[in-house]
C-alpha cells in the first residue's frame, strides 16, 4: 500500500483506484468518517484526498495499524468484490463503474429502484463512457456479493 501511496501525488489512476476503494470500504461498513459525493469519476472524498496526499509521507508500520482498526469481515467482503473484476479487465474502469453504479442506487435523487433505472440513470451522468452491458453486470456483480439489495 505505501508503495502505491508514494505515486499518489503524481499518478492520477492511483488517486481514482484509492478513491473507489475507500469509498467501498466505507459503503460496506468501515467507519472511516469521509462523506463521498458526486464527481467526474464518481463518489468522491475531498476530504479524503487531502488526507491521502499526508499519509504519502507516513511510513509503512502506521498503514499497519490503520488497517487492523477496520474490521476483518469488512476487508474481506471488498476484497471478494476486488477480486471479482476480471484479471483481463481495466482495474480502474471497473472500479469507478462498481463505485459508480452502487452510489446511483443507493444515494441518487431522486431515487432509483430497478437495475434498468441504474443503467439508465448512469447513462444519462456518464454518457457512453460505460456501455449499457458493462454497466449491468457491475450491478449484478454489486447484488451479488450483497453491496446492493
Amino acid at each position: 500500500m505505501t508503495e502505491d501511496l508514494k505515486s499518489f501525488q503524481s499518478d492520477f489512476t492511483k488517486r481514482l483506484e484509492f478513491q473507489k476503494i475507500t469509498y467501498l470500504l466505507q459503503e460496506a461498513g468501515a467507519d472511516l468518517g469521509y462523506r463521498f459525493g458526486w464527481y467526474i469519476h464518481g463518489p468522491y472524498s475531498s476530504s479524503y484526498a487531502d488526507d491521502a496526499y499526508s499519509l504519502a509521507a507516513l511510513p509503512r508500520q502506521y498503514f499497519d495499524s490503520i488497517q487492523e482498526t477496520v474490521d476483518e469481515s469488512v476487508l474481506k467482503k471488498v476484497q471478494d468484490l476486488l477480486d471479482s473484476i476480471p484479471s483481463t479487465m481495466n482495474k480502474p474502469y471497473w472500479l469507478e463503474l462498481l463505485a459508480c453504479v452502487h452510489y446511483v442506487k443507493t444515494h441518487s435523487y431522486p431515487r432509483v429502484s430497478s437495475k434498468r433505472q441504474v443503467v439508465d440513470y448512469l447513462r444519462k451522468l456518464k454518457g457512453k463512457k460505460f456501455s449499457e452491458n458493462d454497466i449491468a453486470r457491475a450491478y449484478d456483480l454489486l447484488h451479488n456479493k450483497d453491496f446492493l439489495e
